[in-house]
């Protein structure tokens, strides 16, 4: 006979674990698996937030910028604006109307009046009337004294007379002055 192995062989044993904790093992691999899958998932939804959270901050401050851009467009509109100005005033040869009607009305004997006014590239004409000849003479010397004009010239002067009826008669004189308006230098 035969002794009687009450014991089974360690192979059999082994694979009697094997066979019984393999469900346990597989369903341990899946938990295992799940939880991985959970975790990247959670790590990218995390990320995609962090994503969004920083981009609506950024929006916020370009919402927010919005008003400083506009602003410097129009400090860049107004400065090329400027600019131009700056280059027209440079350019500019002929000189302002206040400064010679000043400089005109300051030297002018109240006795000359004036007829008609024209400016042409610095260069002035006037024609003019007065009742005497002394008011025409004492107007050529102011103006040849003025440092601002040069080339001061009296040309045309002509006596007229004119009555009407009705009227008082009166005679006077009609001449014109040309001369170069320098600025105040």
């Amino acid at each position: 006979m035969r002794p009687v192995d009450l014991l089974p062989d360690l192979k059999t044993r082994r694979r009697e674990q094997l066979t019984s904790s393999m469900p346990r093992l597989l369903l341990l691999a899946i938990v295992i698996w799940v939880l991985v899958l959970g975790g990247v998932y959670a790590w990218g939804y995390l990320q995609k937030q962090a994503v969004l959270n920083l981009l609506a901050d950024v929006q916020q401050q370009v919402q927010a910028l919005e008003p400083v851009a506009q602003r410097v467009q129009q400090v860049t509109t107004l400065s090329g604006r400027v600019q131009h100005l700056r280059q027209l005033l440079q350019t500019n040869t002929s000189p302002s109307m206040v400064p010679i009607l000043d400089l005109l009305a300051s030297r002018m004997p109240e006795q000359v009046v004036t007829d008609s006014l024209s400016i042409d590239q610095n260069v002035v004409q006037l024609s003019c009337t007065s009742n005497t000849l002394e008011p025409v003479g004492q107007f050529y010397h102011n103006l040849q004294q003025t440092t601002s004009i040069e080339d001061v010239k009296l040309s045309m002067i002509s006596s007229y007379s004119q009555s009407g009826a009705g009227r008082a008669s009166w005679s006077g004189y009609s001449f014109s002055v040309t001369f170069q308006y320098k600025g105040d230098k």
